[in-house]
């Protein structure tokens, strides 16, 4: 029997009503071994209960977005993990390759017979995907239920990036990579595969889920996955592909987690919502914007960067002083509340490492919170 086969390089590839400014991406924002992320999934394949419950915004800066009206319709969850390459049943990636993410496929009886590693290198600039290790089950094209395991290192005839800390309104990047897997049958073919990846940063603003509110780019991304066939003697590279998948989603990027902290699948007119995947269980550290009188810092503890979100009433000067544990003033910077939930960076590299007490003083209010240098 003859069934199909769909080997998705998944790119797993996730703040603020008036906002200081756009985020940016770089070191800490992009996946590294280790990472784990929980997701809740909303699926409407009909776009009509969710689409109405879903505010998906306007493109341009300040964004508003809203998935809290997924949470009454969740039907499934999703864990994402990161591992060091040396850990995963294709280790030979390890010296080209950092970061590794396993995800299963599956055929359309609804079986697991098709299991897929993704390699990508992470650095402070973005995460490129690199390689690809798949492990296949031969009763695939059988009668059989299961049958020997068959290792595959397909080749990408072009790594994609699929992160970048160039993200900013306005970027936008187009590129695609093909690969090959030769079955030695019975029957003898190649699987041949190809993925596009078409995508714009088209907005940046607060992003509001039923776990919190936090500052996101927002990624209008097209990609389109193309299958075929061939026979093993056939050599020619430009052949029609016969099978078309079509994924076309807002991809929400907050500081400090990795993978999204939400993706939207639409329609192809990106009117209708036809799924919601917002993260639940978050890397230590993540950043919430405060919705209390509190200081939130993170990451907490720092060696770099801490970014510093609290609550006040916009319009305010504000002066951030950090002391040392002997009360010494360490560092003064003077700002001005933009809005009513605030988030701002404060460079700490020049710091000893300790513990410090951060105070945002302003007319008729005084904040406070500890953090440690690394």
């Amino acid at each position: 029997m003859k069934r199909k086969l769909l080997i998705i390089l998944i790119l797993v590839f996730p703040f603020i009503n008036d906002v200081e400014a756009q985020i940016t991406l770089g070191a800490g924002d992009f996946p590294y071994a280790g990472l784990s992320v929980k997701y809740c999934v909303a699926d409407d394949e009909s776009g009509t209960t969710l689409t109405p419950l879903i505010t998906i915004g306007t493109p341009g800066p300040n964004g508003v977005y809203n998935l809290n009206g997924a949470a009454s319709h969740i039907n499934d969850t999703l864990n994402i993990n990161y591992k060091d390459p040396a850990n995963t049943p294709f280790p030979s990636f390890q010296t080209s390759c950092n970061v590794a993410m396993f995800w299963k496929a599956f055929t359309i009886f609804g079986d697991t017979s098709v299991w897929q590693w993704s390699y990508f290198n992470s650095s402070a600039t973005g995460m490129t995907l690199s390689k690809a290790g798949v492990i296949m089950d031969t009763s695939y094209f059988s009668h059989l239920t299961h049958g020997p395991l068959q290792y595959f290192t397909p080749n990408l005839s072009n790594p994609l990036e699929v992160m970048s800390a160039n993200y900013a309104l306005g970027f936008n990047y187009n590129d695609s990579t093909k690969s090959h897997i030769l079955l030695t049958g019975p029957p003898a073919l190649v699987i041949a595969s190809k993925v596009i990846i078409d995508l714009e940063v088209d907005g940046w603003g607060t992003l509001t889920t039923p776990n919190g509110t936090y500052d996101v780019l927002r990624v209008k991304q097209t990609r389109t996955q193309a299958e075929a066939f061939i026979p093993p003697a056939d050599t020619n590279t430009n052949f029609d592909y016969a099978d078309f998948a079509y994924t076309y989603q807002y991809l929400y990027y907050a500081k400090g987690i990795g993978s999204p902290i939400a993706e939207v699948n639409m329609n192809s007119a990106f009117t209708s919502v036809i799924k919601v995947k917002y993260a639940t269980t978050l890397p230590a550290g993540i950043c919430k914007l405060s919705e209390t009188n509190e200081l939130s810092i993170c990451p907490n503890p720092a060696s770099e960067l801490v970014r510093i979100g609290f609550d006040l009433k916009e319009g305010r000067p504000l002066s951030f002083i950090i002391t040392d544990i002997t009360g010494k003033k360490v560092m003064e910077k003077n700002e001005l509340s933009l809005s009513s939930i605030n988030t701002i960076e404060i460079d700490i590299s020049g710091l000893q490492k300790g513990a410090y007490l951060i105070k945002i003083l302003t007319e008729g209010k005084s904040l406070a919170s500890k953090f440690i240098k690394m």
